[in-house]
């Protein structure tokens, strides 16, 4: 055997860390190391970290302008445009995650930026797959084919999307829970400002500001519906994990906007398990401190 030099080893070693194991790829992923080990023991694995932005022009018009008196208006073509942005960019993610040869994405992180004239939707989060010792687990924690937004089934089905924890996707996968897309939904309502003479009857008066509260329903009912439908078309039962942004928009005050989304999740009844929960006690709480001549 050929003796080689301390320098020759510690080249080979580096040569070997660079280069990828032969027959897979480099993994990326923001997970924690806890969630790595949880996917592992369930049967997946990382495969990449994957990424989808859209951009969606609002073309200009009067709908941010500030009228008076009336109902609250429903403004269709910002809802149009925010749910166009986040289409594109979920298109965008489903393809980022068959590049890295990914069953689904867990812990998608949203980013959403509105201005006047065009809105932004970044989509992060982590591609997973399933081992080479996953093959033998539980169906129902597999990539199942799912209803695809156009209504099709089959197994070219779209990867499924979650923006659930890699914990939270392991805890649904063992109980027969499957998620199929990432549901989103919106609605942005023009809220007129109350008449002259309304205002001044008010005046130093303690009293609801009624089209605000109307405003604020009917741009909820619009981002519900909106969300049932999404995941109603990708074949979900329901959605888990809603995260809910809700207020007036920075540059039209009297615009009040509602935004959601969530896991849309499907139960496969032939895999459905009951789960018992424990009771956990924590042996690390921390050590209350205090001044003993407190006590005085």
């Amino acid at each position: 055997m050929t003796a080689t030099s301390p320098a020759d080893r510690l080249r080979s070693g580096i040569a070997s860390l660079s280069a990828p194991p032969t027959g897979r790829r480099g993994d990326t992923s923001d997970l924690s190391v806890d969630e790595v080990l949880l996917l592992h023991a369930a049967g997946w694995e990382p495969a990449g970290l994957v990424y989808g932005m859209s951009e969606a022009a609002i073309p200009p018009g009067t709908f941010w302008a500030l009228g008076a008196g009336g109902a609250p208006q429903h403004i269709g073509i910002a809802t149009s445009a925010v749910a166009s942005a986040f289409e594109w960019a979920i298109q965008k993610l489903h393809h980022a995650c068959s590049q890295e040869e990914g069953a689904g994405v867990v812990g998608v992180e949203v980013e959403f930026e509105m201005a006047p004239h065009h809105v932004t939707v970044q989509l992060t989060g982590s591609a997973i797959r399933r081992t080479s010792t996953g093959s033998s687990h539980s169906s129902h924690t597999s990539h199942t084919s799912h209803t695809s937004r156009s209504g099709a089934q089959g197994a070219g089905s779209d990867p499924f999307l979650s923006d659930l924890s890699a914990r939270d996707f392991t805890l649904l996968a063992r109980t027969g829970w499957v998620p199929t897309s990432l549901a989103y939904g919106m609605g942005f309502v023009n809220v007129p400002r109350r008449r002259a003479s309304k205002a001044l009857s008010q005046a130093g008066q303690n009293v609801e500001l009624e089209a605000y509260t109307q405003g604020l329903y009917v741009a909820r009912e619009s981002a519900l519906a909106g969300l049932q439908h999404v995941a109603a078309t990708s074949g979900a039962h329901g959605v888990v994990g809603v995260d809910i942004e809700e207020g007036p928009l920075p540059f039209a005050r009297h615009v009040i906007g509602f935004r959601c989304w969530g896991t849309a999740v499907r139960l496969s009844a032939e895999n459905h398990e009951r789960l018992n929960p424990g009771l956990v006690i924590e042996l690390d709480d921390p050590v209350v401190e205090f001044a003993a001549g407190s006590l005085r």
